[in-house]
Order: structure tokens, then C-alpha cells, then sequence
């Protein structure tokens, strides 16, 4: 079964300006997010789409965000049950990298707490980001019917590396700006290209050998053998500046 979320367009790109601007934003401390969707079936699992998000009032550090009990109480206040019933995942942020985030012992144990099976929730998504990447993990809390014994036992599932899309839409006005100053701007396929292309089929038939296929009319280029595995020097097709060193002989 696979778990995808799918990030309407105006959210994402929301939410990825405030992923890399948080610093300024919110001093580099973490921040955190209630997003708001709705669960589609999938031809190999289920997506949920995120449509929105909630702002909840917070208390946060550099290492950690917490939303309390009364966060949530003034969150319902502003805007309804019936919208907050809306909230299907939780994000926050770690402001201090740009690569992929990895979950803390902080928020496994929070996790852990508000999945809690006596809390009666069945099924959420978390999602982390650091100012570059998103992550998300599914908690499901499912009952199973073990039937020698015709008991209901209750236990949970994490499905961790849920796959994140977004519903980008064309700007067809930016599109049609673009499409036309290419097609002024660039001409037909260089000589080089055709070069490589005659070189190419040359060293498919018999790949053996490359100085086989250089003849008079092949440019060469002779470089250092620093990272390269030749005792000398190497030669490798040159044109017009454009090395192709994955090509190589010793010399």
C-alpha cells in the first residue's frame, strides 16, 4: 500500500517560501502547522490532499515548538469545530539545515503521545521540513479481528518516506512569453552535436578500442593524467571546448 500527500499549489508554494525565508520569518526558531484536506483513494493506495492550514498560537525555540492545550482550545475558538474537524496532518520545521530533515527523539515521543490509541484518533499525517526538503510519515491506529480466539485487537502502523507532490499549475501567460523567446533566440543543432552524434554510433559498433574510432578529421585534446587511471597522459575527443572525458585512452 503506498501514502502520498499532495500539496495544492497555492499551499506549497506558500509553505516553501516560508520554509526558506523562516529565518528571517521567525528568528530561526521552529514553527509549527495544522494542514487541512481530505483523503482520496488511489489506484495503489491513498493520497491526501492538502487544501490550507491553520495557524495555532505556539510556544517555540530554536530545538523545539510545542502547541498546548490552550493552543488548541483559542484555535477552535477562531475558527469552528467543524473546520478545525478539517485538520488531517501536522508540520514544523527544523530552520537549522537545507537538506532532508530527520525526525528528533522530541517528535517521536510527541507522536507517539498524540497517536495515543485512548485518544481515538485513526488515522494522521506528520510532516517535517527542513528550508529545502519535506519529509512526512502515516500513523494509523487499525483494529484487527483474530479469529480462533473471534477477538478484536487494536495496534498501530507507521508508514514512513510518504511521497510528496505538488499540483503545480501552468502559468500559460509565462509560458507563451518563454516559448516564443526560445523560439527566436535558438537556431538549429550546431555542428559539434552532429559530431558527437557520427562519434557516438562510431564507438557502439566496437567499443573496445576508442583510438579506432579517431581519425584525421577527430579533434583531440592531450590532459594531465591527475584523475585518470593512465601512467602518462590521456587523449580524449575535444570540440570547440567541450571535453567528453568519460571517453579516455592512455597515450
Amino acid at each position: 500500500m503506498n501514502w502520498k500527500v499532495k500539496f495544492k499549489d497555492g499551499v506549497y508554494k506558500k509553505l516553501k517560501f516560508l520554509m526558506a525565508n523562516i529565518g528571517e520569518l521567525n528568528g530561526g526558531k521552529e514553527l509549527a502547522l495544522w494542514f487541512t484536506g481530505k483523503w482520496v483513494e488511489i489506484e495503489d493506495g491513498f493520497m491526501l490532499i492538502v487544501d490550507g492550514w491553520f495557524f495555532p498560537e505556539q510556544s517555540a525555540s530554536t530545538g523545539e515548538v510545542e502547541i498546548d492545550e490552550n493552543d488548541m482550545i483559542s484555535l477552535i475558538r477562531e475558527y469552528g469545530h467543524d473546520k478545525i474537524e478539517t485538520v488531517k496532518a501536522h508540520w514544523h520545521i527544523h530552520p537549522f539545515s537545507n537538506y532532508k530533515p530527520n525526525w528528533s527523539n522530541t517528535d517521536d515521543n510527541k507522536i507517539e503521545d498524540f497517536m495515543h490509541p485512548e485518544k481515538d484518533r485513526d488515522l494522521f499525517v506528520f510532516i517535517l521540513s527542513s528550508k529545502g526538503e519535506i519529509v512526512a510519515k502515516v500513523v494509523a491506529n487499525l483494529t484487527a479481528n483474530i479469529k480462533p480466539f473471534n477477538k478484536k485487537v487494536k495496534f498501530q502502523k507507521m508508514y514512513d518516506d510518504v511521497e510528496i507532490v505538488n499540483e503545480t499549475k501552468m502559468d500559460k501567460k509565462l509560458f507563451k512569453v518563454l516559448k516564443s523567446e526560445i523560439k527566436k533566440k535558438v537556431r538549429n543543432p550546431i555542428k559539434k552535436d552532429e559530431w558527437f552524434d557520427n562519434y557516438s554510433k562510431k564507438k557502439e559498433s566496437d567499443p573496445t578500442d576508442l583510438t579506432k574510432f579517431l581519425d584525421a578529421t577527430t579533434p583531440l585534446k592531450v590532459i594531465d593524467n591527475k584523475d585518470f587511471d593512465c601512467e602518462d597522459e590521456i587523449i580524449v575527443p575535444f570540440e570547440e571546448g567541450f571535453s567528453y572525458y568519460d571517453d579516455y585512452t592512455c597515450r
